[in-house]
């Protein structure tokens, strides 16, 4: 029986995922408060147009994290979160680019290929503390720049929006 439910779970899961599939799929309701919304280009969702996640939805997503030094800290810390790849997997997300929007209004332009595997994540925790709002939280988008080079870039710098509330997906 636990294996029938098992494969009917994984079965749900990889059409949720699945950037051909033909139905939106439903996302169950937070119930805490909001803290990400993902819109535009989503096929799962839980409100109109949208996918919305408060922390225990985020956290019930795969995680993952690594130890980067950044220009905003003293140091290397870990960053803990969900990989851009396991965010958009999770929603169904497609499209050319995404507008990531902060708790200020401030806006940024991200590219679709950086949700992809050994990208931006989005932070939820630093050195396995819950990132609250007055220390960059509740979510804060950011790179592996001490493990690719290629990410030691003003671009990615601009792209590292911190107090992350949305993110929509177009093109």
């Amino acid at each position: 029986m636990m294996l029938t439910r098992r494969a009917a779970i994984a079965a749900a899961a990889a059409i949720v995922a699945t950037p051909h599939a033909s139905a939106e799929a439903s996302l169950p309701q937070p119930t805490g408060p909001v803290v990400l919304t993902l819109g535009g280009n989503v096929r799962a969702t839980n409100a109109a147009g949208a996918a919305r996640f408060d922390r225990a939805m985020l956290d019930a997503l795969p995680q993952t994290g690594f130890v980067t030094g950044s220009p905003w800290t003293d140091k290397p810390v870990r960053f803990d979160g969900i990989s851009g790849a396991a965010l958009v997997d999770a929603v169904g997300a497609h499209g050319r680019e995404a507008t990531a929007t902060a708790l200020n209004d401030y806006k940024v332009t991200i590219p679709f290929t950086d949700f992809a595997a050994g990208g931006l994540l989005v932070a939820s925790r630093i050195d396995g503390e819950v990132l609250p709002i007055r220390a960059r939280g509740p979510l804060w988008i950011v790179y592996p720049f001490d493990i690719n080079q290629r990410f030691r870039a003003e671009l990615f710098y601009a792209r590292s929006i911190w107090q992350l509330r949305s993110i929509v997906f177009s093109g």
